[in-house]
């Protein structure tokens, strides 16, 4: 993550970091007293992690001690914010000019999003995509915004991407595939089927391999429920196949009845990804069932 500004006792990473050029100083020394210090940590860490240094507990007093010694102050015994916010807003807007950074703008947030959309479908996960995030703000030279908001925006698209794949997933269903999805969920106002729905996801789970025989068995009959279900199902090749696995995944989680009270692009998208996932990995256990009994 970029957004730390505490660094490990490496004296190495002390001199890389929170080392000061002559141009640096010539901007530092525009400013009075404890302001010359602030403008030296703002302008270190706007450098080093796109971000401004919010947060006094997290400098490390050797940083501090490092600064001053450039500057040619006193260490503070303990450092404090700026006295007035106008101060600190002056000396954030001198150094923003001075390494020739932008705001976190409206236009920014944009372009942002646009470079991110397509790798939300493609199933990045929310960690990579915010620090994709930030990798493209720093490289666009403009100063991030704090994490909880980069976390809200990678939420947002997120939940578009997942939309505007459901919605692209369902449209391939025939009526026949859609009809044979429903009947295995049921009716959701049904009690009968609340009940039968609870154990759609259970269903197809690998049989315990008390015998072998009845394993086979077992493990036979589910994949041709799963076959007969799946039975002129379109081609996902195009979907990512981590997609296809998160999306399973994502079904893993809720019981039959839950499932029906989704929307039908994305009740049918689950289901489909579950039981592509389920078929394969049933499979998968039977011929690792076979070599373990021929080894045995």
């Amino acid at each position: 993550m970029l957004d730390s500004v505490r660094d490990d006792d490496d004296p190495d990473a002390l001199l890389r970091d929170w080392s000061l050029t002559r141009g640096d100083l010539q901007q530092i020394h525009l400013a009075r007293g404890q302001g010359r210090l602030w403008t030296a940590l703002h302008l270190c860490s706007l450098r080093r992690t796109g971000r401004f240094a919010d947060d006094p507990e997290r400098i490390p007093h050797e940083v501090i001690v490092h600064l001053a010694h450039q500057i040619g102050i006193h260490p503070p015994a303990r450092l404090a914010l700026p006295h007035r916010q106008a101060t600190d807003s002056a000396i954030r807007a001198r150094v923003r000019e001075h390494l020739g950074c932008a705001s976190f703008s409206a236009d920014a947030e944009a372009r942002l999003t646009a470079s991110l959309a397509e790798l939300a479908l493609d199933g990045l996960g929310s960690v990579e995509l915010v620090e994709r995030a930030e990798a493209f703000l720093m490289t666009a030279r403009v100063v991030l915004p704090a994490r909880a908001a980069l976390d809200r925006l990678v939420a947002s698209l997120n939940r578009q991407a997942l939309e505007a794949l459901f919605t692209r997933i369902a449209a391939r269903f025939s009526a026949s595939t859609r009809a044979a999805f429903d009947r295995l969920l049921g009716n959701a106002d049904d009690d009968d089927a609340q009940a039968n729905g609870r154990a759609t996801v259970g269903r197809y789970r690998t049989p315990p391999a008390s015998s072998m025989g009845r394993f086979t068995r077992t493990a036979g009959e589910r994949l041709e429920e799963i076959n007969a279900l799946l039975r002129g199902l379109p081609d996902l090749s195009d979907i990512p196949h981590r997609v296809l696995r998160q999306l399973a995944e994502l079904c893993r989680r809720y019981d039959g009845h839950a499932l029906r009270r989704f929307p039908a692009a994305k009740r049918y998208s689950l289901l489909a990804c579950f039981l592509l996932d389920r078929r394969q990995g049933l499979l998968d256990d039977m011929v690792q069932a076979h070599d373990n009994h021929m080894t045995a």
